[in-house]
């Protein structure tokens, strides 16, 4: 676990000015209930497994969060490692307001980086 968040300036892809600092850092058990809510606020999407609080609460350690300067939590991430070698990035969700504005692939870099 890093000792201190990493402070991105995440932007949106297609080159608006739409820029937000977030703070991007592993998820903790404070953090259960945010990430639920985020994915609970896509849960229109077919492409997202939606995860119930027990489950995120036991596989904490595989998420990462992205944080606005309130502490808002605008996004998560999950990689879970199935050998050393092998990782999976699974349930990117990024709160609606916020598509298209970079964070979902922040997060991702995040996970990668892992």
């Amino acid at each position: 676990m890093s000792s201190a968040p990493k402070i991105h300036t995440a932007s949106n892809t297609s080159g608006k000015s739409a820029r937000i600092p977030v703070e991007l850092d592993r998820a903790t058990l404070r953090d259960v209930s945010g990430i639920r809510s985020v994915l609970l606020s896509n849960r229109h999407d077919p492409y997202l497994l939606q995860r119930s609080q027990a489950d995120i609460q036991r596989n904490i350690r595989d998420f990462y969060v992205a944080t606005d300067e309130q502490g808002r939590l605008l996004g998560c991430a999950a990689v879970h490692f199935h050998t050393r070698d092998i990782a999976e990035i699974l349930t990117v969700a990024v709160l609606p307001a916020y598509h298209g504005k970079g964070i979902g692939p922040r997060v991702i870099e995040q996970c990668e980086a892992a």
